[in-house]
């Protein structure tokens, strides 16, 4: 259900560029103005926490161990996204470069994690549909 670990290392590895690309692209932290300007930034965050735990905890209801599941979740965060968990995790990865003004990192992030997760949202749907079938079909739909 893992793509290759040679991706998965150059998905880290693309990972820790960003945020290294990140500090050097964007102002000092000092210069970075504080105060309401930040309001986006702060609201993403807690979007992207209360995303990542709400998947977390309603998949975890329906599966064993989180890594076997037993039915298809179509409820909570799972109604509108076909996969939260990894979608929270971009969206963490994206907050870090606006927060950070770097909105060339801001692409290369996204560019890495579709990639990667794009792959590896692949897998799980086999993974489902093989599991799952018909079920898992027309929840995709």
């Amino acid at each position: 259900m893992n793509p290759p670990k040679w991706y998965r290392l150059l998905f880290c590895v693309g990972v820790m560029v960003v945020h290294w690309l990140a500090a050097f692209e964007a102002p000092e932290l000092h210069q970075i103005p504080g105060g309401w300007s930040n309001i986006g930034v702060w609201i993403l965050i807690v979007a992207t926490l209360l995303m990542q735990y709400n998947s977390t905890l309603y998949l975890s209801k329906y599966s064993e161990n989180v890594v076997v599941p037993t039915a298809v979740v179509k409820f909570g965060p799972y109604r509108w996204v076909r996969h939260p968990i990894y979608a929270s995790t971009m969206l963490l990865f994206a907050t870090y470069c606006v927060a950070r003004r770097a909105p060339l990192s801001l692409l290369f992030v996204v560019a890495v994690c579709l990639m990667y997760y794009g792959q590896k949202a692949k897998l799980v749907e086999v993974l489902m549909v093989e599991t799952f079938g018909e079920s898992y079909s027309e929840y995709a739909s």
